[in-house]
């Protein structure tokens, strides 16, 4: 118990810069996560922003979970989150100013673009750009709207387009990696949509429909990472108990999602989880 209460206040005031014998086995290496993610963000941005754009970013550890009653085990939604300032080209509205990747703990990574003040707190509060709530202005008719929609839907393949009476529609592009990032080619689609939208007179206003991360989750405080060695075994503070999945990234820096089968078994579609 001693040692436990060590490691929590261990984590939340510098275990960020122990070392890895300190903290326990090492996670993943700061400099690889931080490359990754920076190499990776310049693929998906392309041309649209400077050869050098996401240079330095700034890694954070944010611990969250999901808790059922009726289950023994929570699902562990803990984050590494890599965040850089977003060239302007690329902001859908002035104040998203940063971008991050946040690779969650069970396997899955998601870009979420925050506005200034949830820099820190890219998982718990960034939104997830690939699904726009557009609303059109109260005198355009309602042919209009649904000419905009299906003008959206012919000039963008990805885009799905709903329509929403009263109010305008919304725009959400699929994500034809699992667990993964959309291609290069659906991130174009989606910056040429915000120009669109920007230069439309119908529209009076477009935003990002929704959290990337679950309002349900339980979230703790994020902590900076400075040591070479990221060790999830002193970040943790919440109290210890078995997780559906067990911690990896994903791909490349993991191999994603894997299912905790020996202590907590769940059914995937009448067979066990792998």
């Amino acid at each position: 118990m001693k040692q436990h209460r060590l490691l929590v206040l261990l984590a939340l005031f510098g275990c960020a810069s122990s070392s890895s014998q300190e903290c326990g086995e090492s996670f993943v290496r700061r400099d690889l996560l931080h490359d990754t993610s920076r190499d990776m963000l310049r693929e998906l941005f392309g041309d649209r922003v400077d050869a050098d754009a996401f240079a330095e970013g700034t890694v954070r550890f944010q611990e969250a979970e999901t808790r059922r009653p009726e289950a023994t085990c929570i699902w562990d939604r803990s984050t590494l989150s890599v965040t850089f300032p977003l060239p302007e080209a690329a902001r859908p509205q002035p104040e998203f100013t940063h971008v991050a990747l946040v690779w969650a703990v069970d396997g899955f990574v998601e870009l979420v673009l925050t506005e200034g003040g949830d820099v820190r707190t890219p998982a718990e509060n960034g939104r997830f750009p690939f699904a726009i709530a557009v609303t059109t202005l109260a005198d355009v008719p309602a042919a209009e709207v649904e000419q905009l929609g299906a003008m959206l839907e012919d000039e963008f393949p990805n885009a799905i387009v709903r329509l929403l009476p009263a109010e305008g529609l919304t725009v959400d592009f699929a994500r034809p990696r699992p667990g993964g990032l959309v291609d290069p080619s659906v991130m174009t689609e989606v910056l040429d949509l915000y120009a669109v939208l920007r230069d439309d007179a119908r529209v009076r206003r477009f935003s990002l429909a929704r959290k990337a991360f679950g309002d349900g989750d339980r979230f703790g405080r994020s902590v900076v990472l400075t040591a070479d060695e990221v060790s999830l075994g002193c970040l943790r503070s919440f109290t210890a108990q078995p997780a559906f999945t067990i911690p990896s990234l994903a791909d490349p820096l993991g191999e994603g999602q894997v299912f905790n089968v020996e202590e907590c078994p769940i059914d995937c579609g009448g067979s066990p989880c792998r």
